[in-house]
C-alpha cells in the first residue's frame, strides 16, 4: 500500500509541477490552460491521497481512495464521450484512474489479509 501511495505522490507531483510534459508524453496532446488548471488541481488531490493513505493504511482508506478513483475514471469517460478534443486525454486519465483504483482495490485486500494474519 506504501508503495501505491510514493507511485501516486510522484504523479501528483508531475501533474502539479509538470502538467504539460506529461500530457504530452501520456497521451501525446498539449493540454489548454484550463487542461492545466486541471491537471494541476487533480496533482494536488493525488498528493492529498497520499498523504491520506500513508497516514492511515487501512483496508477502509484503500477502499475507499478505490472508490474515488473510479469515480474520477467514470467522470473522464463521460468527458471522452462528451468531447472530442478531449478524448484523448480524458480516456488517458481515465486508464490512470482505473489502475489506480484497482491497486488500491487490490491493496485494501492485502493489508486485510496481513490485518487477519497477525490476530491468528
Amino acid at each position: 500500500m506504501m508503495a501505491l501511495a510514493a507511485v501516486r505522490a510522484a504523479y501528483g507531483c508531475l501533474q502539479l509541477a509538470r502538467p504539460d510534459a506529461l500530457a504530452a508524453h501520456l497521451a501525446s496532446q498539449p493540454l489548454d490552460r484550463p487542461g492545466r488548471i486541471v491537471a494541476r488541481v487533480l496533482g494536488g488531490r493525488h498528493l492529498l491521497q497520499a498523504a491520506i493513505t500513508g497516514a492511515a493504511p487501512t483496508p477502509t482508506v484503500a477502499r475507499l481512495g478505490g472508490v474515488v478513483d473510479a469515480l474520477h475514471s467514470a467522470s473522464m469517460v463521460a468527458l471522452a464521450v462528451v468531447s472530442a478534443t478531449r478524448r484523448r486525454t480524458a480516456l488517458t486519465d481515465a486508464a490512470v484512474a482505473g489502475a489506480f483504483a484497482a491497486g488500491g482495490f487490490v491493496a485494501a485486500g492485502r493489508v486485510k489479509r496481513g490485518m487477519d494474519a497477525g490476530r491468528r
